[in-house]
């Protein structure tokens, strides 16, 4: 088993990894120190060092230093110790499985598959190690839809390649229908509530994204469930109409109502967030070369306070249907408890 649960946290037991490209031709003439750092962004220039000096940086099968001019057809790697970023232990539910499709209830602070520093902590690689009868008979696992690493709710995923095809077709032909929601700052105003304004990237890492007149179209549908009068916040039912990245969160802070404790838009990192760092794992084997074993693991003074407590946001996928005459199913998901008692 790769993972290791303590005090609320999923841990990943560090492990050997390799990454292996062949050089584009956008790299020829560069030097690999340079075409590595940009292309690993987990890979600190101490760690690139470290690994210059124990001979895992390669070309071709070869050591090489950090000044080698790289040359179309090549093909480079670096093995290093990876060591993830942890996650919330909250385990991830299977809510529905036939011959098509798994529909899971994604929990927050998982990706949905490996990105970064998170490869077995994501819910592809999570699912293929606890649920191997998922690819019994041939069948595969294909993320049909994404939603964000802090968000949580209905995620389903195609279990034969022509059914991730149909998805995508009916979702394109606006079969696919999305429903949200979400706890926002402040009295949302009654009624339905429709909001176009186009959305564009404004920063590329870590990614944000704003209300731009120059962005792509958006339209999100808005309904209020409730108020509380008590904490100044709402309740409300979001149906994303197009399908772009961070986009109810974008448009709620645009209404000037924000998620509860969505730092990036708007809301307030909360008190009752993680805010200590779990153990590390002990069962595995320290390498003399890895800088993060040397350290004994992360030392909390560089962690940031917004790594410690955004592990989530107060927003969750609540169902997700398709309404193709020939293919109508209906998924839902159980509400967190934020979203049930304010």
């Amino acid at each position: 088993m790769s993972y290791v649960f303590s005090q609320g946290f999923r841990l990943v037991i560090p492990y050997l990894d390799t990454c292996r490209n062949r050089v584009k031709a956008a790299w020829v003439g560069r030097k690999i120190e340079q075409v590595v750092l940009e292309h690993l962004p987990f890979v600190s220039e101490q760690i690139l060092a470290c690994a210059f000096e124990t001979r895992r940086v390669l070309v071709d099968g070869e050591p090489v230093e950090p000044s080698h001019s790289l040359s179309l057809g090549q093909t480079w790697e670096m093995i290093f110790h990876r060591h993830e970023t942890e996650v919330l232990d909250t385990r991830v539910e299977i809510l529905h499985v036939d011959e098509d499709l798994v529909v899971v209830n994604k929990p927050p602070s998982i990706p949905v598959h490996p990105i970064g520093r998170f490869r077995k902590n994501s819910v592809d690689m999570i699912l293929r190690e606890e649920h191997p009868e998922l690819l019994a008979d041939g069948k595969c696992l294909k993320l049909v839809h994404r939603l964000d690493r802090l968000v949580s709710g209905v995620l389903v995923i195609a279990r034969t390649t022509e059914k991730a095809a149909l998805f995508h077709k009916h979702l394109q032909q606006d079969f696919i229908e999305k429903e949200y929601v979400a706890r926002v700052k402040g009295k949302f105003p009654e009624g339905r509530l429709e909001v176009r304004e186009p959305i564009a990237k404004v920063q590329d890492d870590p990614p944000l994204y704003s209300v731009d007149r120059g962005g792509k179209a958006c339209h999100t549908v808005f309904e209020r469930e409730s108020v509380s009068v008590k904490c100044d916040q709402s309740l409300v039912r979001c149906r994303p109409v197009t399908g772009r990245p961070h986009q109810i969160r974008v448009h709620l802070q645009w209404l000037g109502h924000p998620i509860v404790n969505d730092y990036k838009y708007g809301g307030t990192l909360l008190e009752n967030s993680p805010r200590v760092l779990p153990p590390e794992p002990t069962d595995y084997q320290r390498e003399a070369w890895c800088t993060e074993c040397q350290q004994g693991g992360r030392d909390i003074g560089s962690v940031s306070q917004e790594e410690l407590t955004a592990t989530s946001i107060w927003l969750h996928a609540v169902k997700y249907s398709n309404t193709h005459p020939f293919y109508e199913w209906t998924f839902q998901s159980p509400r967190p408890p934020w979203a049930t008692s304010f």
